[in-house]
């Protein structure tokens, strides 16, 4: 049975319906999801497309020992090989920029499962929110659904040895 080793977790932005992860060494990511797919990913990189842009996603990171078991109740989730030749993941998002070293593992070759939660009941309770006060930040309502739902939609990317 696999174990988990580390983990970390960041609240993010996104640009565009967009953010994502990449090895440092690759500083300007260019892979896009297609707009049918909710995922894209390169050679050192992943993009996640969002439903929703507001508010801030959470998401976190897992080093394994081998192979973890696929999480329950994911909406989505997708497994891939990834080349991470320094270990050091930066976050970005389209619009917003990078923030470094969020989280480190031994350089090489990975399998990475990415997976998401809450993506649809998010994007469902924000954009009705936002409708009905027309997404003004100052309008009591809208401020309280961002905090409340601040991190709620997650996602999870779990790392382990190719």
């Amino acid at each position: 049975m696999s174990r988990i080793i580390k983990q970390a977790s960041k609240l993010t932005s996104t640009g565009y319906h967009m953010f994502g992860f990449h090895d440092a060494s690759h500083s300007q990511p260019d892979v896009v999801p297609p707009a049918s797919t909710w995922i894209g990913h390169g050679p050192h990189e992943v993009t996640i497309r969002v439903i929703e842009e507001l508010p801030d996603k959470t998401l976190e990171f897992e080093l394994w020992d081998g192979p973890p078991a696929k999480p329950a109740d994911a909406e989505v989730s997708e497994t891939f090989g990834l080349d991470l030749p320094t270990g050091s993941i930066s976050v970005y998002a389209i619009a917003a920029g990078h923030v470094h070293d969020v989280f480190e593992v031994p350089h090489g070759r990975y399998q990475v499962r990415v997976s998401g939660w809450n993506r649809e009941s998010t994007a469902r309770e924000i954009s009705s929110v936002g409708q009905r006060t027309g997404f003004n930040d100052a309008d009591p309502d809208f401020a309280d659904a961002m905090r409340r739902l601040e991190g709620h939609e997650r996602y999870l990317a779990q790392f382990w040895r190719a």
